[in-house]
């Protein structure tokens, strides 16, 4: 994870060096080991004030002096990161001054035997120096100068209050390098976190890397698994739809076999009529007058009836283009499918009553009161059929029209019945009889007519309104 105060914050890490390390780093500044070899990027030299021969360095620098025996370590490797957003990169002479400054205040001006600031690396604010501590060691007899490794680190770690260990003097060479970037003029330089664990928390620049690249796999990993998933369930959702649309087409099939059956009782109705007026044509010798107002009566129920059968095929038909639309409609949009779907799940369970005005006087739909009582659920109802509101609105309309022109026609012929029972109830005996004597086979027709108007109209429609209305909810089209 990045440091949150990563590019205003430096920072500065110590390595101690043997003999051979000394030889390492010299290899690594020349450019002469792969390590290096890789980091290089572009083809500049580094900037030093004193040369990248580091062992020759080295020995000029501690010629004379005092190194105490059994001595591990023979000198301290420094790299000082200069804060990104506060230094500009191409300052490196500025960095490399500033640097050895800080290196001679906490070890002393007799310090730093080495310094370089590569330039053919990505990274372009990192200062290497390379330090053996001198200072004078005074005894009772004697003066000389003498090397160490651990008297100036000691004294910092004592003056920022730190224990002299290893996180102690990290946290103090931390604390010093906070206080001189301040005093150099970054003024909003912040100094880096507290160590969290105990142990080493630098990487090289190829671990960094590594890492960043192992992120950004496991990265593509999870985002490869969450789209894997998201197919998976597009191709369910293809399925429920290819589902839907079956299930559709054989609605639509069942709905054109409903619409034949319509049609045959609408013709049946027809021939039924015309028989009826042959009926009475042959009655026209007795009632001349009466038959010649039937004939023109029944003339005119026949136009009615042929042009509610035209007007019911031409519904049935709207229905029928209506539900070709509706499926070519599924195909293209996945979301005006969801939402007639709903519309007509809201349709059959009861959810939306009939087609209303809303105040303003548009079309609106009118829902139930169990459904207005929530306004939550109100309004997740209006959301999910909001794409599809005025084709749910014109499948209630149109089914509304064919179940009333359904209706008027069922009152129509119950109202005819009680006319021809009228009309035998006013005949005078003597007609009946004449007519009996002339006319036998329309006598026969005269106990059927009473029958039929003496049968009370509502016994008579009660079954046909029911299957009407049991055939409609059956189907979805409404209530």
């Amino acid at each position: 994870m990045a440091n949150v105060v990563s590019g205003v914050a430096g920072s500065i890490r110590l390595k101690q060096l043997k003999a051979n390390d000394l030889t390492v780093a010299e290899k690594h500044g020349k450019r002469l080991d792969e390590s290096s070899k890789r980091r290089s990027v572009i083809d500049a030299p580094p900037i030093t004030s004193s040369g990248l021969e580091l062992r020759d360095l080295y020995r000029g620098h501690v010629e004379g002096a005092f190194i105490p025996e059994g001595t591990k370590f023979c000198a301290h490797h420094l790299l000082i990161q200069f804060p990104k957003d506060l230094v500009d990169g191409n300052q490196g002479d500025w960095m490399l001054e500033r640097a050895r400054g800080f290196a001679e205040r906490v070890f002393g001006d007799q310090a730093v035997f080495a310094d370089r600031l590569d330039r053919d690396e990505r990274s372009r604010h990192v200062v290497d120096l390379f330090v053996a501590p001198k200072y004078v060691k005074k005894t009772k007899r004697t003066e000389k100068v003498a090397v160490s490794m651990t008297r100036h680190l000691k004294l910092l770690a004592k003056k920022h209050g730190r224990p002299p260990t290893p996180p102690g003097i990290g946290s103090a060479l931390q604390d010093e390098l906070f206080e001189y970037f301040k005093e150099i003029g970054l003024e909003r330089v912040q100094r880096g976190g507290e160590k969290e664990l105990p142990g080493k928390d630098w990487r090289s620049s190829e671990m960094l890397r590594s890492e960043q690249l192992n992120r950004l796999e496991s990265t593509l990993k999870l985002k490869q698994s969450d789209l894997d998933r998201r197919q998976g369930g597009l191709e369910l959702k293809q399925v429920e739809v290819n589902n839907q649309q079956t299930k559709l087409l054989k609605d639509q099939a069942d709905f054109g076999r409903e619409r034949m059956r319509w049609s045959e009782e609408v013709e049946q109705d027809h021939v039924t009529l015309g028989c009826r007026k042959e009926q009475l044509d042959r009655n026209e010798n007795g009632f001349n007058l009466q038959m010649a107002r039937e004939r023109a009566q029944m003339a005119k129920e026949r136009q009615e009836a042929i042009q509610k059968r035209e007007e019911a095929e031409e519904a049935l038909e709207a229905r029928s283009r209506a539900l070709d639309a509706r499926s070519k409609a599924l195909e293209a949009s996945e979301v005006v499918m969801a939402a007639k779907e709903r519309g007509l799940t809201a349709m059959v369970g009861g959810e939306i009553v009939r087609v209303g005005l809303t105040p303003n006087g548009t079309k609106g739909l009118l829902f139930s009161a169990e459904v207005r009582a929530d306004p939550n659920r109100l309004e997740e109802l209006k959301r999910a059929i909001m794409p599809a509101w005025d084709w749910i609105i014109e499948r209630l309309e149109k089914l509304g029209n064919l179940r009333q022109a359904y209706l008027n026609h069922m009152e129509d012929l119950k109202a005819k019945a009680a006319e021809l029972g009228n009309l035998h109830k006013a005949m005078t005996p003597y007609a009946k009889m004449s007519i009996e004597q002339q006319l036998p086979e329309a006598a026969k027709l005269l106990p059927v007519a009473r029958n039929i108007a003496q049968q009370p109209a509502r016994e008579a429609n009660a079954d046909l309104d029911l299957e009407v209305l049991k055939a409609f909810r059956e189907r979805g089209m409404g209530r």
